[in-house]
């Protein structure tokens, strides 16, 4: 009877990084069958970068394309395990690590960022929508996607990136195990991707014109590949450093520039050549090139009449409609329906091209000046945080 009246619970759930015992969520009391643990850091306190681990700290200086990422890198890292390891974990970026084979990507993210927080799971499946059971994923702190298949149409890949916008924005995550009870847990770990630079690969990076470029980190590595010799030598320098550099990340500072607000921690960093590679692989992009083709040709016509208007006017049925006229774009703009070319154009001036909206009582017209044609493809949001 005392265990009933006084031990009740909803159910036995993992929250992984919380303390073990007792976890009340939404006023209700969970047993947390968690058994993740974080890396206990070194009583040493190293006196600067490097000390203590001199070999991470070559292989960490000499992975990313500039020195202005490694901080921004280390900033998040700190942010992840120290909270994690005080047993109060908080929200952080999804994080996308691209770079040619063999400079160490996944070594990164498997093996020296998994090891300090407790490990990792592949989430591949779950975040391209191919599976539904998550007991797998939860349990680890680390969602991880290492140069998979990237999503293959447009509708995928805005479901993937959906996915991890989801996941990255919100506390909660759903606990589900085959023939078992499933539940809502509180799941504060982070999304690390890596991938390859060539372009069917670099479609693992998410639709950045969605309300996420907050959410995430985009880091390009460097082209200095990482020899692993002796594997048993390697592992020996691991697990003899990696405690002092997880005793760097405690006691160091977190540099102005990469400060964030109260919600991530730190501030967001996109590299810029790998934002641009997002932008293209996005449907807005491919948009794009048809509305260049057909105001190229649309101008040639506006320029021959007595009074030119120097831009084209008109509903997004009306844009599609004379679209399909064109005989060379034609058959690609039937593609697209009226609803999906509203949202593309109002994609594309989220994104800074001259294209207003104007309303009335009646209909919603697009203007686009030919002026458009002669700004830059990758005009970027004015709100955007740029890389520094």
């Amino acid at each position: 009877f005392a265990v009933q009246d006084q031990k009740q619970v909803t159910a036995a759930l993992p929250f992984v990084h919380f303390p073990s015992g007792i976890h009340i969520q939404d006023g209700q009391r969970y047993l947390n069958t968690s058994a993740v643990a974080c890396m206990k850091p070194s009583s040493r306190v190293p006196e600067h970068f490097g000390d203590g681990f001199p070999w991470l700290a070559g292989f960490l200086g000499n992975l990313f394309a500039d020195d202005a990422q490694l901080p921004y890198f280390l900033s998040w890292w700190k942010h992840f395990y120290e909270n994690a390891l005080t047993g109060k974990p908080r929200t952080g970026h999804a994080i996308f690590i691209a770079g040619a084979p063999g400079v160490g990507k996944t070594f990164l993210s498997t093996c020296l960022v998994s090891r300090t927080v407790g490990g990792h799971a592949d989430a591949s499946d779950y975040l391209m929508g191919k599976e539904d059971y998550t007991s797998h994923i939860i349990t680890k702190p680390i969602m991880s996607v290492d140069d998979t298949s990237p999503a293959g149409d447009h509708k995928r890949h805005a479901h993937y990136s959906a996915m991890i916008k989801k996941i990255t924005a919100n506390r909660h995550q759903s606990f589900s195990e085959k023939f078992k009870t499933s539940g809502q847990v509180e799941w504060l770990g982070r999304v690390v991707v890596t991938c390859n630079l060539d372009p069917e690969s670099v479609r693992l990076l998410p639709n950045v014109e969605m309300s996420i470029l907050d959410k995430i980190m985009l880091f390009r590595c460097g082209a200095q590949k990482t020899e692993f010799t002796d594997d048993d030598e390697i592992a020996a320098t691991i697990s003899e450093e990696l405690p002092n550099l997880c005793a760097y990340l405690v006691n160091m500072e977190i540099p102005k520039q990469c400060v964030g607000d109260s919600r991530f921690g730190v501030a967001s960093y996109h590299d810029k050549i790998l934002f641009s590679e997002a932008q293209q692989t996005s449907a807005s992009y491919s948009f794009w090139e048809l509305l260049v083709d057909f105001l190229g040709s649309y101008k040639t016509y506006d320029d021959a009449q007595s009074e030119s208007k120097g831009c084209w006017r008109g509903t997004a049925t009306k844009l599609i409609a004379d679209m399909t006229l064109d005989e060379r774009i034609g058959g690609l703009a039937a593609r697209y329906t009226t609803n999906a070319a509203a949202t593309l154009l109002g994609q594309l001036k989220a994104r800074g091209f001259a294209i207003n909206k104007v309303r009335s009582a009646t209909k919603r017209e697009w203007v686009i000046p030919f002026s458009i044609l002669e700004e830059e493809t990758h005009a970027e949001t004015e709100d955007r945080p740029a890389a520094p």
